[in-house]
């Protein structure tokens, strides 16, 4: 019988999302190591397990999907060989589609977050100066300190609007030329947090200065 399995491709992007730990609650065991008889090699356990099975009859298969869906990264979980074993025990009853989606996402939030921390440790907020110049939309000058021995790669921020303005200042000043300025839309209610892109690199040990420029985001008319 055919099954659709997943590229080489596919199991890495998917291993890599889940920084080779099981997806598995209360598990993220580890399945990446040194090996032991090979200097020069790595010993990986973990398995790139088929969400919707790979061909009929497997756990949880959908007729409904593609070949090209039923191998894409969107039906794949990473999980210690145990737990994938597990989810299909009695041919998955116990683990439905939309329980295993729900799994593999709370994962890969855990994985940002670390990642996050991570690189929240190296980075040190030297200043937030706010300048509103009479308006009720202030601009925000960012400085960093990189303190770590890597680069560290800005791609993402979080606005939240709140009901008073904070001053971050450490009151050391940085001299240092403003690298970008972005234009950020903020939500009009307390607690409203808006994402916005970012593109700054931080080379180890210097520092980095950005603008934010924040905005009202535009009210729209619900029909």
């Amino acid at each position: 019988m055919n099954r659709d399995e997943f590229s080489s491709k596919t199991k890495t992007i998917v291993s890599q999302r889940a920084a080779y730990h099981c997806s598995f609650p209360d598990c993220r065991l580890s399945t990446l190591a040194a090996s032991t008889h090979d200097k020069e090699s790595s010993t990986n356990i973990g398995v790139v397990a088929h969400i919707s099975a790979a061909s009929p009859g497997g756990p949880r298969y959908d007729a409904s999907l593609s070949l090209e869906e039923r191998s894409s990264v969107s039906n794949a979980i990473f999980l210690c060989a145990t737990h994938a074993a597990l989810i299909d025990k009695n041919c998955g009853v116990d683990f439905p589609t939309q329980k295993l989606l729900c799994i593999k996402s709370q994962h890969e939030e855990w994985v940002i977050g670390q990642q996050r921390r991570a690189v929240g440790s190296r980075l040190e907020v030297v200043d937030a100066l706010v300048d509103n110049a009479g308006n009720k939309y202030p601009s925000v000058d960012v400085r960093l300190l990189n303190h770590g021995e890597e680069p560290v790669y800005l791609t993402r921020g979080v606005v939240e609007t709140v009901d008073r303005l904070v001053l971050l200042s450490n009151r050391r000043g940085m001299r240092r030329e403003l690298s970008y300025s972005y234009n950020v839309e903020i939500g009009s209610c307390v607690g409203d947090q808006v994402q916005f892109e970012l593109s700054q690199v931080i080379p180890p040990k210097d520092a980095d200065r950005f603008e934010l420029n924040l905005r009202a985001c535009p009210i729209r008319a619900i029909s």
